[in-house]
């Protein structure tokens, strides 16, 4: 008998397939994971009455731990039902493997889940989004990896969807507006561009059920307001195809020269950080070329290849080749350095 992964998608009981309801109702035992999103237990209630037998709920110790679904799929049929579709969360996909190699039989039934709801939702192209990360509740530091992903996304023109955390505990959401605005506080230390006040953002509250809202604007601003009850998501565009402005406009309700591109003003790390480099060289260049003299004849071929190297970088930050730009100063500072190691003169970088 095999461990079944029913997906319950984002409409709740009603979005159930026809194909994972024959097999709930089939079933020797049925779980429902209640703890990657909210579940009522009206939710429940209606599954349990839609298949005429107790669902029971599985927590995210039981679900990780696995011995029992292992176990119990051994002999009979069994059901795991997790909101959304159950192969986005890595946990699932352990099981599953956990069982092939076992040799138990597994199958996947899937639905819709927010990453694939989205694109549609919106009306962004889903082949135009990058890594997705999710915002967590914790210190301002645990955004330094949300602002890392967006940044990276941006930098090659693509959207972000930012899934926010759910406590099964204490039935706790992230607020949207509390992970923009920690967001922008991660922008002032990093100062990559990639998340300002001025950045046009996407709220999608409550996607696929009776009370769903989709709310656009800019950071500052949405940093400000309130959502409503959970779920929600947030997603911040990279670089608009003219039909995925017009969609946002239809859906958020908003003119379309408020849509801004967000890859436009985020600059690289080379961008960042490359011209201080340069100018760091440069002035060492100078200070090498005083202090040494009359000498400096003697490693004047040096000095103009430090010089060479620099520009070199400088053209390839133009260029938009920062690998390039780093190797090209790090040989400017290396030919500098050599100096000092052999004793000649101290640069002070």
């Amino acid at each position: 008998m095999p461990l079944v992964f029913l997906g319950l998608g984002i409409h709740g009981v009603e979005g159930i397939p026809l194909v994972g309801l024959q097999t709930l109702k089939a079933s020797d035992e049925a779980y429902l994971e209640k703890y990657t999103s909210p579940i009522s237990e009206e939710t429940l209630s209606e599954l349990n009455a839609l298949v005429d037998k107790e669902v029971m709920t599985a927590s995210r110790e039981f679900v990780e731990d696995g011995r029992i679904l292992l176990d119990h799929a051994r002999k009979d049929l069994v059901v795991l039902v997790v909101p959304g579709d159950p192969m986005i969360a890595t946990t699932h996909s352990e099981l599953a493997t956990r069982c092939r190699k076992l040799g138990i039989e597994t199958r996947t039934i899937h639905n819709s889940s927010v990453l694939t709801a989205l694109a549609g939702e919106i009306g962004l192209h889903a082949y135009n989004f990058g890594k997705p990360v999710t915002i967590t509740q914790g210190p301002p530091a645990s955004m330094a990896t949300v602002y890392s992903t967006l940044h990276s996304n941006l930098t090659r023109y693509l959207h972000t969807v930012l899934l926010i955390q759910y406590d099964v505990d204490s039935s706790y959401f992230v607020p949207p507006n509390e992970a923009i605005a920690s967001l922008l506080e991660t922008e002032k230390s990093y100062r990559w561009n990639a998340f300002r006040g001025d950045s046009f953002v996407i709220v999608a509250s409550r996607l696929g059920m009776s009370g769903q809202t989709i709310s656009a604007g800019q950071a500052i601003g949405l940093s400000k307001e309130s959502f409503g009850p959970s779920p929600h998501s947030i997603v911040v565009p990279g670089r608009l195809h003219f039909t995925e402005t017009e969609a946002i406009s239809a859906v958020a309700g908003i003119k379309p020269e408020e849509i801004v591109d967000n890859a436009s003003s985020a600059i690289s790390v080379a961008q960042s950080l490359l011209p201080g480099y340069v100018e760091k060289t440069r002035k060492a260049l100078v200070e090498a070329t005083n202090t040494l003299g009359e000498k400096k004849e003697k490693f004047a071929s040096l000095f103009e290849n430090v010089d060479l190297y620099a520009s070199d970088a400088e053209r390839f930050l133009q260029e938009g080749k920062g690998e390039l730009a780093f190797l090209s100063i790090g040989y400017a500072e290396g030919l500098l350095d050599a100096l000092r190691f052999t004793g000649e003169l101290e640069i002070q970088w």
